[in-house]
Order: C-alpha cells, then sequence, then structure tokens
C-alpha cells in the first residue's frame, strides 16, 4: 500500500501505483518523502516474495513525522513588550494541537502567557505564542530557545530546539534627582559646605548629562557652577535589579550660608538635562 501523504520512490523511481515490485532485493532502495507541511503519522505495507514463489507476512513501516521550528528575530525599544508567534509547521492548522516549552530563558526579559501568565524554563504551556517583556531601561540584545510539541490524535511528537533573537533598541530616557534634605550647624558667617546631591542616570554610565539650579529662594548662594556638563561621573551604585541597572552618582557642590544669625529651613530647586537627548528631570527639591 501507498502511504497516506508523502511519495515513495524506488532507486529515484516514484512509487505511484501499487503492487509495485522490488528487483532484485540485494539491490532495492527505496526512499520516502514526507509532505512538508504534514505532521503526524502515515504508513505503508510491504510482503516479500520468493521464487517458488511462496509470500510472506505482510509488514507495515509506520513513519511519524515530527513537527519542524526555525528561528526567529524580533525588534522593540526599550521598556516595550512584544508579540511572538514560533515559527512551526504549518501553524495555522496545527494550532490548537500544539504546545511549547522554553528550553533556555531571556537573560533579560520574562516570558508571559496570556492565559497562564508567567511562562517559567521548561514548564509547558499551551499554544506557540508568548510575550516578552525586556527589564525597562535595558537596551541590547536577547535571546531564548523554544520547542513545540505536536499533540493530535493522541501523539506527542517533540521538534527540533529553535533560537528567537530580540534586539532591544535604545530609547531616551528622562535622568531623574529626587527630592533631598541635608541638615548643617552654621558657626560663622558665609561658611561654606559641601553637598553631594544625587542624580540617576537610566541611560547607562557613558551618558554626559548637564546641571542647572533654580535658587529664587534661596538665601545664600551656590559656590560652584553647576551649569558645565558632568562627565560620566563616579558610578557608586550599579544597582543590577532582577529588572533594570541603577547608575547613580553624586554631584559634588559647594554652597555658602548667609550669615550666622540665620536659623531655620530652606530650599531651592534643581533639574537635570539629559546631553543626548535634551530631556529634563522633574523637578526636585533641596
Amino acid at each position: 500500500s501507498l502511504p497516506t501523504v508523502g511519495t515513495l520512490s524506488y532507486n529515484g523511481t516514484p512509487v505511484n501505483s501499487v503492487p509495485f515490485v522490488l528487483t532484485p532485493i540485494a539491490s532495492y532502495d527505496i526512499s520516502y518523502t514526507p509532505t512538508s507541511t504534514f505532521v503526524g503519522l502515515t504508513s505503508f505495507e510491504y510482503y516479500v516474495e520468493d521464487l517458488e514463489p511462496l509470500s510472506s507476512n505482510t509488514a507495515n513501516v509506520t513513519i511519524y513525522l515530527e513537527p519542524r521550528t526555525q528561528d526567529m528575530s524580533y525588534v522593540t525599544i526599550e521598556s516595550k513588550s512584544v508579540d511572538i508567534i514560533f515559527s512551526v509547521t504549518n501553524s495555522s492548522l496545527y494550532a490548537n494541537d500544539y504546545q511549547s516549552v522554553i528550553k533556555s530563558y531571556p537573560q533579560y526579559g520574562l516570558l508571559y502567557d496570556k492565559n497562564q501568565g508567567l511562562i517559567a524554563q521548561d514548564v509547558i504551556f499551551n499554544g506557540i505564542e508568548c510575550n516578552y517583556i525586556p527589564q525597562p531601561y535595558y537596551f541590547g540584545v536577547d535571546s531564548f530557545s523554544y520547542e513545540v510539541e505536536y499533540i493530535g490524535n493522541g501523539l506527542s511528537l517533540t521538534s527540533n530546539k529553535s533560537t528567537v533573537d530580540i534586539s532591544i533598541n535604545f530609547v531616551n530616557n528622562k535622568p531623574v534627582i529626587p527630592d533631598q534634605t541635608f541638615t548643617f550647624y552654621v558657626r560663622e558667617e558665609s561658611e561654606v559646605f559641601d553637598l553631594s546631591l544625587v542624580y540617576y542616570n537610566y541611560d547607562g554610565p557613558d551618558i554626559s548629562d548637564s546641571i542647572v539650579v533654580n535658587t529664587t529662594s534661596w538665601p545664600g548662594y551656590i559656590y560652584d557652577n553647576l551649569t558645565n556638563p558632568l562627565t560620566g561621573g563616579d558610578t557608586i551604585e550599579n544597582n543590577n535589579t532582577p529588572f533594570f541597572q541603577v547608575f547613580k552618582y553624586f554631584v559634588n557642590v559647594k554652597f555658602a550660608w548667609p550669615g550666622n544669625q540665620y536659623i531655620g529651613t530652606s530650599e531651592f530647586q534643581i533639574q537635570a538635562i539629559d546631553s543626548s537627548g535634551g530631556l529634563m528631570s522633574d523637578v526636585a527639591t533641596i
């Protein structure tokens, strides 16, 4: 019998009808060519006959056709998720008969299934779709690998392993300066004090920003010129959390108090300007 799916050939000659006699048996070469879009099983039958002629029993050849996956590439931007549909044999026809498993997890993001939530490595989830969410503020490349299993018609056929490469493009982010409080004890008029203002950069340690100060409500004066651009500063904290990196800097500033009789509280405002895109931080009160 002929297989229900795919074709047989004998020494390069197509087997289009049965019975098809293969002679001499010592040199036969029969091959099977599957249909590229089919997943499942097919079979054909054969028997052997000698010169008497006496026939053997009929034997069955069963062929399992596993799904095939392909490597893929996706592009997104910082902090923006991307929907991923795995490239697998005839996904439009067999979508309801597929389930997937992540074999190696992305290093800089998380994977979610719309029905099951967070996807863990080596845990099966239904379908061939997932959502990749990069770590906030991360830009660069990431990747993960996956396999697909066909479970239609009572079968369990596992695909090859393929890789999904993801490029996360840079998006300029505004810097962050939080409100900050300092306490000093004044001993003499116009005494000079040091301020170390905290400043956060979410774009990496090599971005140079500028600092501007509004001193309209300040009773004293700023001793240093803060309009000069920073040149990166010292990275005093590289907070590599599961979600993002924060580069924290100290901006060292000097100021003078107006006189030794002034006791109380005052404030001024400060902002950071991102030199790579002109974005300004929210106003912070010192």
